[in-house]
């Protein structure tokens, strides 16, 4: 009786300390947890806020990228300044309508293409020219024409519909205060600022667009602001339904007018907290919007440093108090079961401590009695683990067990035989249980497919991963083929390898395509495992499918990014080609002039001038040259022509085009070459032209002071060039790359006014036709030397630089001569649709003396009833309606059954067309295009079957 209460007073003990001590920790915890969860609120908010700033950064920096594009596009600054200057003169108003047309054409393409609000373009005097923008209406576009009376032109669109005739109408009044400049005068460097458009909050760009432009009182052009590119991005309801779902909050934008948009409807003016702080400029604190309560974070937004709007974050507090009360009970079930646990190992305690002396008491009395009650036998065993005790009991226990000893220690030897015995045989069985346990576990939560297979090739274990592939399960593929259950060729092959493994013993692996049973295709890592039995026989085979679709679907979206990548650069190429065809008909037209101006009576100061255009054009078409021969270096299309020319000629080509640029940078240009022998060379003088200006015309632009030098020297059976200039440098690691296409140094933002970064790729292009090198030494600092070599003629050619340069101008007078005598008498056909080309044509072969017919299309011409009595027909490749250059003239051919003595005009450089041109009949010129070109080339085929 004693000792039961004894137990009872420990039990009750241990109890009560412990549930005290659960209830101190319980209590301390949920004031930590709910410390944390405050200030996770906190970090919620601020992570919210760094979302909501980064965005805002980003469409910031889209938005002037968009409208930094649209400014930068190409001739955007001459087309508005051609506007403002000539709207509302007599000009040809299609021309002029047109332009509009085109402009508003891409104010609109601008919008659409980075999803804007409106999209402005102005001229330097801040009018407004064209625009493109959203109303209630939908999507508009449209110009004010500046005519004698201003109007306004607006089309409504519809979707991927562009303004054009049919769609735009005409408004007599041009006001409309959402198109004015605000600050009423433009600005002269780019800007993004915040402002408040319809009642909404929204970032607004302004680009200035910069142009050159001829400045009358200089006689030169200048780089001057031309108009202004104004775009508008408002911070709509889908700008704020996104950040809300990104940052998992309320948000909510308010304008100082009152409240724009926003996710938490039923606020609607803002509330700063009645435990508002402040950080960084952003108001904290805790509001409430009707009956919720919300944490809150106010994010103010400027404009020159006026406040135009504000963003408030906010987030529930239900949210947070839910998580706390489940934090808590989380903590209470925890505790619960804490008290559980302390009261079992209690209870064992006090067991323990008593069940030890009732044993004792009870054994004493058996001994006592003189009875051997073989019954008694466990309390001698848990006496033997009583003796090992550290206290009074053990003692007692210990006396005991000695007292006992002789009579017992036979039975105590087989007893401990017998469970060492046992045991033993528990661990072993329980370890074998615990593999076979983790085995089993492992296999049933792999999540690739496992299957095994007999020998023929039926499944005979699956394990949960296949099963959960099927729609009935284990049940469905226990004891099926591949071939049977799911079926299909796939499955077919597979069942094949199954086979093969079988009959090699050897490892397979292959990717299975698997249309899965819930109908969306997966991609498969199969790989086949022979399983032998004991005799070494193979008894069945494991096939583990490891899921790779997700890579598979990867590679796919590459490739298919891949593709739309080779597209887009198609697409650009299509219209550069074009472009450069646009560019190259005026130029064509300015050469022909120029050449019919030779045949007027000109005075002798008329006369200079005319020889100076003449050169000047002559410098361009050849820039325009070296262009194209990079799209002819590419194609394969360039065949040197070798000629031979005096060294002294090339360095007074030399002087004249260069010592002039050099002069204007206030550059020592100096030229060297032997004076007392004169060097004949070899070599095509287009492709050696075209080296020397690409590194002259370098050597002038990257040197600020000093002097550069041209040099040529002999070395045994050649010449050796050298450009030295004292000019910035070039680092030792970028040389190896500076003969690249579009390579420059120290231009990594692809400024244009540096130029293309072709010069360098096409000189070394053109040295490889000349079976030369280019070399290259420089140091940062102190100048560059470029130097290459080229073959002289064995026997030199004595004479004077002034008499080859008589030569030059009487072999050019001749040739003009010969170009006129040939067009004398002679019927013309030309077959040009660009007015200003076909005029040129005709009015220089009429003061050459020749008969002109003009046609506009290919079509046209083929009907006329006298096409067929032409002499020679000049013809561009490029025509209106569905006949080309090419087949204009295989068709008169074919009609007229005889040859056909013609020129074909181009102003297509890219490579694919100039590849094209090989197999044509007929010669073909690249826009621009000179007289003498153009006869000579008619003179070589005249009179020959063509």
């Amino acid at each position: 009786m004693k000792i039961s209460k004894l137990r009872d007073k420990l039990l009750l003990s241990a109890a009560s300390v412990s549930i005290v001590v659960v209830l101190v920790a319980l209590l301390t915890v949920s004031w930590v947890i709910r410390g944390q969860h405050l200030q996770r609120y906190d970090d919620v908010l601020e992570k919210a806020a760094s979302v909501i700033d980064d965005r805002l950064s980003k469409d910031s920096g889209k938005l002037q990228e968009v409208s930094r594009q649209l400014a930068r596009q190409k001739n955007l600054g001459v087309t508005i300044w051609y506007l403002e200057q000539y709207a509302s003169s007599e000009i040809d108003r299609e021309t002029l309508f047109n332009t509009y047309q085109q402009l508003t054409k891409d104010a609109d393409k601008a919008r659409r293409a980075a999803s804007l609000y409106k999209v402005a373009i102005y001229d330097s005097a801040g009018k407004l020219v064209s625009f493109a923008r959203l109303s209630r209406d939908g999507e508009q576009a449209g110009f004010i024409e500046r005519s004698p009376v201003p109007v306004l032109q607006v089309a409504t669109l519809k979707e991927g519909e562009e303004p054009n005739r049919d769609n735009l109408r005409t408004l007599q009044n041009v006001a409309d205060p959402g198109f004015e400049l605000t600050t009423g005068m433009l600005l002269q460097h780019p800007s993004v600022h915040y402002t408040v458009v319809d009642g909404m909050l929204a970032m607004e760009s302004r680009t200035p667009i910069m142009g050159e432009v001829f400045d009358r009182a200089s006689g030169t052009q200048k780089l001057k602001q031309l108009g202004l590119v104004v775009m508008q991005q408002k911070l709509d309801q889908s700008f704020v339904d996104r950040l809300a779902m990104l940052t998992d909050t309320h948000i909510n934008i308010f304008t100082r007018q009152g409240f724009s948009v926003g996710s938490l409807g039923s606020y609607r003016t803002i509330d700063p907290g009645g435990t508002a702080t402040h950080t960084a400029e952003q108001t904290i604190g805790e509001i409430t919007v009707g009956d919720d309560g919300y944490y809150q974070r106010l994010m103010p937004v400027y404009a020159d440093k006026s406040q135009v709007g504000t963003i408030a974050v906010l987030y529930s507090k239900d949210i947070a108090q839910k998580n706390i009360r489940e934090m808590i009970a989380i903590l209470g079930a925890i505790a619960a079961v804490s008290l559980l646990v302390v009261f079992s190992l209690a209870w064992y305690l006090a067991n323990s401590i008593a069940r030890p002396l009732t044993v004792l008491s009870r054994v004493f009395r058996d001994v006592a009695s003189g009875e051997r009650n073989t019954a008694r036998h466990g309390d001698f065993i848990e006496l033997e683990t009583a003796k090992a005790r550290q206290d009074e009991l053990g003692d007692l226990t210990l006396s005991f067990i000695a007292m006992n000893d002789a009579v017992n220690q036979k039975i105590q030897e087989i007893n401990e035989i017998n469970a060492s015995l046992e045991m033993k045989v528990e661990e072993r069985t329980a370890a074998l249980s615990a593999r076979e346990q983790e085995s089993r576990s492992l296999i049933d939560n792999s999540p690739d497919t496992i299957a095994r297979y007999d020998r023929e090739c039926r499944r005979i274990y699956a394990n949960p991963a296949l099963c959960a592939l099927g729609e009935g399960g284990i049940a469905a593929l226990q004891g099926k083929r591949p071939s049977e259950y799911p079926g299909g060729l796939p499955f077919e092959n597979y069942e094949a390898k199954i086979k093969q493994v079988f009959a090699t013993g050897a490892e397979s692996q292959f990717e299975l395509e698997w249309p899965s049973f819930r109908a969306s295709l997966r991609y498969v890592h199969i790989r086949l495992i022979p399983e032998r039995d004991a005799s070494g026989a193979i008894a069945s085979v494991l096939g583990i499918g490891r899921d790779i679709s997700e890579r598979k679907i990867a590679e796919r979206a590459l490739k298919a990014s891949l593709h739309q990548l080779e597209e887009k650069e198609l697409a650009k190429t299509r219209f550069l080609a074009a472009a450069g065809h646009d560019l190259r008909q005026p130029l064509t037209a300015a050469n022909l002039f120029i050449d019919a101006l030779k045949f007027t009576a000109l005075t002798p100061d008329q006369g200079q001038i005319v020889q100076r255009l003449d050169q000047a054009m002559t410098n361009f078409n050849e820039l325009l040259d070296a262009l194209l021969n990079v799209s002819k270096l590419d194609a394969g299309a360039i065949k040197p022509e070798f000629t031979t020319i005096s060294l002294g000629m090339i360095f007074t080509w030399i002087e004249d085009s260069f010592a002039p640029l050099a002069s204007q940078k206030q550059l020592r240009f100096k030229l060297y070459f032997p004076l007392d022998k004169t060097l004949i060379l070899r070599t095509d003088i287009g492709l050696l032209k075209s080296v020397l200006s690409n590194l002259i015309s370098n050597a002038i632009k990257y040197t600020l002071q000093g002097s550069i030098l041209v040099s040529a020297r002999p070395r045994g059976g050649k010449v050796l060039f050298q450009i030295w200039d004292t000019g910035i440098g070039i680092a030792e690691d970028q040389i190896e790359h500076i003969f690249d296409e579009f390579y420059q140094v120290n231009n990594p933002q692809r400024d244009r006014t540096s130029g293309l970064g072709l010069g360098l790729a096409i000189v070394k292009r053109a040295l490889v036709l000349l079976d030369g090198g280019v070399t290259c030494r420089s140091r940062p600092g102190y100048g560059s030397v470029f130097g290459f070599h080229l073959p002289v003629v064995s026997t030199p050619v004595v004479s004077t630089a002034n008499g080859q340069l008589e030569d030059a101008d009487i072999s050019e007078t001749l040739e003009f001569a010969a170009n006129r005598s040939f067009v004398r008498g002679k019927h013309f056909v030309v077959v040009e649709d660009d007015v200003l080309v076909a005029d040129a044509l005709r009015k220089t072969l009429e003061m050459m003396g020749g008969e002109v017919t003009c046609f506009a299309n290919a079509e046209h011409a083929l009907q006329h009833p006298n096409i067929g009595n032409a002499d020679c027909y000049i013809v561009d490749y490029m025509l209106p309606g569905e006949v080309d250059g090419i087949s204009f003239l295989l068709g008169l051919r074919e009609q007229q059954h005889k040859p056909v003595c013609a020129v074909m005009m181009s102003g297509n450089t890219s490579s694919s067309f100039i590849r094209q041109t090989e197999r044509f009949d007929w010669p073909v010129l690249h826009k621009p295009v000179n007289m003498p070109r153009l006869i000579a080339r008619l003179d070589e085929q005249y009179g020959r079957d063509v």
